[in-house]
């Protein structure tokens, strides 16, 4: 068996860090997407339902603190790691 040495690699250093920020935006962005997402549905359902204001609204106070408290904690751990 012939064992190769390793052959030296190309190109910058990786930097974790940088690669982690890029990914809480990317988390911190789909999240907000995700929300907005979440509201609309909901009013478009609103809208266009037959359903009366009062079902909408329970199922808004159902669904709404949950996806909120997720968007909290993402966003709030997103920009209070970030160094100044």
């Amino acid at each position: 068996m012939v064992i190769y040495p390793a052959r030296p690699i190309y190109g910058p250093p990786f930097n974790p860090l940088h690669h982690r920020e890029v990914m809480r935006g990317w988390i911190a962005v789909a999240m907000s997407v995700i929300f907005l997402i979440t509201i609309c549905s909901f009013l478009l359902q609103a809208h266009y339902s037959d359903k009366p204001w009062k079902h909408m609204e329970a199922a808004m106070h159902d669904v709404l603190p949950a996806v909120t408290t997720v968007l909290g904690t993402v966003l709030g751990f997103y920009f209070g790691s970030l160094k100044r």
